[in-house]
């Protein structure tokens, strides 16, 4: 065994140190300090320059912690740059180490120090008698080992053998212990290798306790504190009786024997197991698999746990079989073992530990469960993944797009602002960003290619903040607006075919639906139907966070920022134009940038988001009919509840006003095709009931699309078509709500465009929406919409390669691969990530708003993804994708029927609408007959729309006799709601608040129409259920004025 040396001594006093052995890392490090200091002065000079003539590094090669420190002291080398900068070159004396007084250390190189050369700790035990602690006396031995050093090779302690030098005098290099350590040690050299001399007591010592005497007797100076009241020959006098007493039986010896030897095998096999070393740092997730681990656990250990714990029975050489979870289970035994038995061959789960605690954090954020689990050793402390978390964030930092990013690849870039409303002392100065997400989509070819990339590696820096130069974002001043010059809008046939086409297959839904009311239960709803029908699972989209932009997205500056950020990326990944998609307020902005700027024009494609569109359409049609049965029924029936009845008629609550618009126009659907059917001779039900069994047949085979575009339901559905439109020219009430329902039928349209992927049926229900937006004051929306619109429709001509990506339905997000009609639109999925993990417990609300600490959370987020998707993999519970959509799970579809069920019943007990023969506009829920100017105003909403949105393209895109950006007068068209507006007048003492309409007249009158009942049977029962005091006709509470 060859005797290691410091190679880069260069600190006085520190030869009694302990030669440490070099790992690579250190290796490095001296390595690149040796290029430094060969060119600089002092005594390092000299150890650099042999350093750098050695071809490799050998066994023999050390060095001290002391000489280490002084040698790759950053100061120290700037300090010698300095000197030989300014040409004094002065060879100073090599640094002394100071020493304090109390570690002082006299003794000669070959003398150990005064510790128990077997348990290398003091050790302390209680006086018989008086119970006080004291500290356990050290013992010297003779002159003569007597088989101590044969006990330590026995028992393999290397440590041991190397401090005696491999010889048995005791006494040359003072070795001490304590009595019950050398009687344990002794104790078990011989119950593993019993003698034949143990027979004889006497022949049967190993040291003679004449050669024992105490360490005070041998060395005055020493430290070691003695019992002048004992003996250390009283003490080691019955150790071969203790040895006797123990040893009773040869079967435990050699059982013993048999276990400390099988020990012995394995420790052997660990020592030789090979260390885990990442490919790059920081480590890549992909690394951290099970085939790995095995790979690094050596067969003998595995089975010998298998064995221990019964989960195996065969004797073999190679691994033995077991089940997965305990499989998992012995691999992270093992590894534990693996890191105990040699700490510098750390395994993957040990090194694993910070990414555990990185999957943590992801997860909860929470830096006390990191503390626990790292108390009880089962990951790195929060210090560690700091550091880490640092090193991810620098890796990003270094290129120039992010890595999980693909050259010349389609890409969609999404921006949206995040305000963080944090508590300050007088409410200003809270945090305003724009994030920022980029969406490619994934194929074959690209994911073969993914694995020829070469990896990037960095220094491990062991930073745990990061240090970003902030980038102050370029004042800019908005110029003069200036009007686009926007192409002529071609399509728009194609576009109404796509439209109409899609429109017979939503109707045939009702028509199965009704089928399917007659005898068997229902298992469908809208987005199930459509889910069965569209079998075809795009393929999956990638999603990467992009660096936070400090700013408010309101400021013109922030916009302008977005935009050149935006053509960078583009330039940085080959593409010659990128897409970006933001909300209206943003895109508003940038299109006025954009039109002033031709390598914006060139390099860029402005969307609206589709998730911010459907939102102002459900406030559109919330404003329609809010007043007329919304309110009453949807909060009657349990739909909606009163307190958030505000948030679904305006579409921010954006899920339950889905819901609640889905369930209403089902049942209002049902009702219509019910009355369309009773008014139908007895031959053409009967002719109509075929066509309800042929697609029901259809749908049980798989084949419901054939059926749907059939001639007998095309003729089924043209008749209902021509029903409706009649009846809508004789009564108003049946005009108003199928209006309503084809403004849903409308939305669901648009979102079935993006969940589908179907551009042409994205563009044709935008076309169809801006009559509506105009009708309702969407005047945001009608303006830019309009020219939404008319810059996509001129895209095979401006920018004919994003137009192929965007047929082939690269405009909406796929996030998983179970099943089809699972889009989703840009904007809401940069709400769905980025946006809601920011304000989470994980996010950086959770732990701070630094803007190094955010960009830190942002840049290292795909790799904590990774992580913990890995984490998860190897513990058995990786997350597995839903086999079906929610809304298809059975109790969803009896929620949803229950639902449509209340919603039917409710419009029966009140006033149907499909049914009323009034040639009045009623209100269904109230009875309330519109008055003259409102029902103008709502049975002509969509003309008024269709005539004023003409007129815009006329005027402004056409003629250009005003400009876009003019201002957009309100329709302001009636509603409902005008009929129970109050108006007050001041008197001297008190506020009178006068009624607007006589509701319960009205209400009389009309029931009375229907129900042929006389007016003065009526009205001999009471004419309220609530007394005036305490409520209105339409059933509201009276409100006072507090």
């Amino acid at each position: 065994m060859s005797e290691k040396t410091c190679v880069i001594h260069c600190v006085s006093g520190a030869e009694t140190e302990e030669i440490s052995c070099f790992t690579d890392i250190r290796w490095k490090t001296v390595l690149q300090c040796c290029e430094q200091w060969v060119n600089l002065d002092g005594c390092e000079r000299e150890r650099a320059q042999l350093l750098t003539q050695k071809p490799e590094r050998s066994d023999g090669d050390g060095y001290h912690d002391a000489c280490y420190k002084a040698f790759t002291h950053k100061v120290r080398i700037a300090q010698a740059e300095k000197r030989v900068a300014k040409g004094k070159l002065v060879r100073k004396p090599s640094p002394v180490r100071k020493v304090l007084r109390k570690r002082e250390d006299r003794r000669p190189s070959n003398i150990l120090p005064p510790v128990c050369i077997i348990c290398r700790k003091e050790k302390w035990v209680k006086r018989k008698g008086t119970g006080t602690r004291t500290r356990e006396t050290l013992l010297q031995g003779g002159s003569e080992g007597h088989g101590f050093l044969e006990a330590a090779s026995l028992l393999h302690r290397e440590d041991i053998l190397r401090d005696l030098n491999y010889k048995d005098d005791l006494l040359a290099v003072e070795a001490k212990y304590h009595a019950s350590c050398y009687k344990q040690f002794m104790m078990s050299a011989v119950a593993f290798f019993p003698s034949p001399r143990s027979r004889d007591h006497n022949s049967s010592r190993i040291i003679d306790p004449a050669d024992i005497v105490s360490s005070s007797e041998c060395d005055s100076s020493s430290d070691v504190e003695s019992d002048k009241g004992s003996s250390g020959d009283e003490e080691v006098e019955g150790v071969e009786d203790t040895m006797s007493a123990r040893c009773t039986t040869t079967e435990d010896s050699h059982e013993l024997r048999n276990v400390f030897m099988a020990s012995l095998a394995v420790r052997n096999a660990v020592k030789q197991a090979p260390p885990f070393k990442p490919s790059t740092w920081p480590p890549p997730a992909e690394e951290m698999t099970e085939e790995r681990i095995v790979s690094l656990v050596p067969p003998v250990l595995f089975n010998m746990l298998a064995w221990i714990c019964g989960l195996s029975s065969e004797p073999q050489v190679d691994q033995v079989d077991v089940e997965p979870e305990a499989r998992r289970r012995i691999l992270s035994i093992a590894q534990d073992i693996l890191f105990l038995a040699n700490p510098c061959c750390t395994p993957p789960k040990h090194f694993m530990l910070s990414i555990i605690s990185m999957a943590v954090r992801h997860i909860t954020g929470s830096k006390r469960v990191i503390d626990i689990l790292n108390g009880l050793g089962h990951s790195a402390s929060h210090s560690t993944v700091q550091r880490l978390e640092t090193d991810m964030a620098e890796f990003q930092l270094l290129q120039p797009v992010p890595a999980t990013l693909r050259q010349n690849t389609f890409t969609t870039l999404v921006w949206d602002n995040i305000d963080f409303v944090e508590e300050t002392t007088n409410g200003m100065n809270t945090t305003h960003c724009v994030n920022g997400i980029a969406i490619q989509t994934q194929t074959e070819e690209r994911e073969r290619n993914n694995g020829n990339t070469v990896p990037v590696t960095i220094t491990r820096k062991r930073r745990r903040s990061l240090q970003v130069t902030p980038e102050a974002i370029p004042i800019f001043t908005k110029q003069r607006r200036i009007d686009p010059d926007l192409p002529q809008a071609s399509g728009t046939d194609a576009e109404y075919r796509e439209l109409e086409n899609d429109k017979l297959e939503d109707g045939a839904f009702f028509l199965l639906k009704t089928k399917l009311n007659e005898g068997e239960p229902v298992q469908l709803t809208w987005a199930g139907y459509h889910t069965v029908l569209q079998q075809h699972v795009p393929p999956l989209s990638t999603i990467t966070y992009l660096p936070v932009i400090d700013a408010s997205a309101t400021e013109w500056s922030t916009v302008n920022e977005i935009l050149k950020r935006s053509v960078q990326i583009a330039e940085s990944l080959n593409l010659h134009e990128v897409v970006i998609v933001a909300d209206q307020a943003i895109y508003s902005k940038a299109q006025q940038l954009r039109w002033g700027n031709a390598d914006f024009i060139q390099h860029l494609v402005l969307r609206m988001g589709e998730f911010h569109t459907l939102m102002a359409f459900l406030g559109a049609i919330g404003k329609r009919f809010q007043q007329s049965v919304l309110e009453a029924i949807l909060t009657e029936c349990g739909t909606v509840a009163s307190g958030s009845m505000k948030g679904v008629l305006s579409g921010r609550h954006y899920n339950r006003a889905l819901r609640a618009h889905k369930q209403l126009a089902e049942a209002l659907a049902c009702l219509r095709l019910e009355a369309f059917l009773q008014q139908q001779e007895p031959d053409t039900q009967e002719s109509y009931k075929e066509t309800f069994d042929l697609l029901a047949e259809h749908w049980s085979e798989g084949k419901f699309t054939d059926a749907v575009f059939s001639a007998e339901c095309t003729r089924l559905l043209r008749d209902f078509s021509h029903y409706n439109a009649e009846r809508s020219q004789l009564h108003p009430t049946y005009a108003f709500w199928s209006s309503y329902l084809d403004m849903v039928q409308l939305m669901l349209l648009f979102l079935r465009a993006s969940r589908e992927g179907n551009w042409s049926l994205h563009l044709a229900a935008v076309h169809r929406m801006l009559p509506w937006f105009f009708a309702l004051d969407r005047v945001n929306y009608a303006r830019y919409m309009s020219i939404y619109y008319r810059e996509m429709v001129a895209l095979p001509a401006t920018h004919p390669s994003t137009h192929a990506h965007l047929l082939d339905g690269q405009f909406s997000v796929q996030r998983q691969s179970s099943y089809g009609f699972a889009k989703v639109a840009c904007d809401q999925t940069i709400e769905q990530t980025i946006n809601r993990e920011a304000k989470s417990k994980a996010g950086w609300k959770g732990f701070s708003l630094r803007k190094n600490a955010v960009c830190r959370w942002v840049m290292s987020s795909h790799a904590r993804g990774r992580m913990t998707e890995q984490c998860e993999n190897l513990a058995g519970h990786s997350r597995e994708e839903m086999p079906t959509r929610k809304d298809m799970e059975p109790g969803e579809v009896r929620k949803h029927e229950e639902m449509v069920a209340a919603v039917k019943t409710y419009i029966r007990e009140h006033i149907n609408p499909f049914t009323v023969e009034s040639l009045n506009l009623i209100n269904i829920s109230s009875g309330v007959v519109a008055s003259g100017d409102v029902a103008r105003h709502l049975s002509s909403a969509m003309q008024t729309g269709e005539t004023q949105y003409r007129k815009f393209v006329e005027d402004r895109f056409v003629k250009k006799e005003q400009s876009v950006f003019a201002t957009l007068k309100s329709l302001k068209l009636k509603t409902f709601a005008e009929n129970t507006v109050k108006s007050s007048s001041e008197s001297s003492e008190k506020r009178t608040t006068l009624i607007a309409t006589n509701k319960l007249l009205s209400r009389l009158l009309t029931i009375s129409q229907r129900e042929q009942v006389d007016l003065k049977d009526v009205v001999r029962y009471a004419l309220a259920e609530i007394p005036p005091a305490l409520g209105n006709g339409d059933g509201s509470m009276t409100k006072t004025n507090k």
